[in-house]
């Protein structure tokens, strides 16, 4: 007869904050904005929600040690199947930020701000991955306006 192992791992509030993401496509958003360059497991997508998990995560630890915060984390769960919290090493966290601010910000927070709110109710109605990015950029050249049309912060 054989035995059954079971390994227990923390997931905590964690699996709400990897959902949330989950549903936004907040990887795939990134991803299509800023493409994986390189031979590494862990796409910039997963690597972004990887550090948000850790910051809401109450814990913050810094690059280097993201390997220890993973290492009771379902990981598999969390982010995708195949990744092991080896994989979240400060080289591919730090290769992610680089990327990131190379793409500039403002144009990845704009996708990631016209994705939420205009997620549709049906999730197999999403807009393609491809038209992110162009509609980012669409919506940044528009941001300079935003600061024309804002209001006055009135003083209590």
């Amino acid at each position: 007869m054989a035995t059954s192992s079971y390994r227990i791992k923390n997931l905590d509030h964690l699996g709400l904050v990897a959902g949330m993401c989950r549903e936004l496509g907040l990887a795939q958003m990134v991803d299509a904005i800023v493409p994986k360059q390189g031979d590494y497991q862990v796409s910039h997508g997963e690597a972004l929600v990887a550090m948000i998990i850790n910051g809401l995560g109450f814990h913050s630890h810094t690059l280097h040690m993201f390997p220890q915060f993973f290492a009771d984390k379902p990981t598999e769960r969390l982010l995708r199947p195949g990744i092991l919290p080896e994989h979240l090493n400060d080289d591919v966290l730090g290769r992610c930020l680089d990327a990131l601010f190379e793409a500039d910000m403002p144009v990845c927070h704009n996708a990631g701000c016209w994705c939420a709110a205009n997620k549709p109710p049906n999730v197999n109605n999403r807009q393609s991955p491809k038209t992110w990015s162009k509609t980012a950029r669409l919506s940044s050249s528009s941001s300079s306006n935003y600061a024309k049309n804002a209001l006055p912060i009135s003083k209590m």
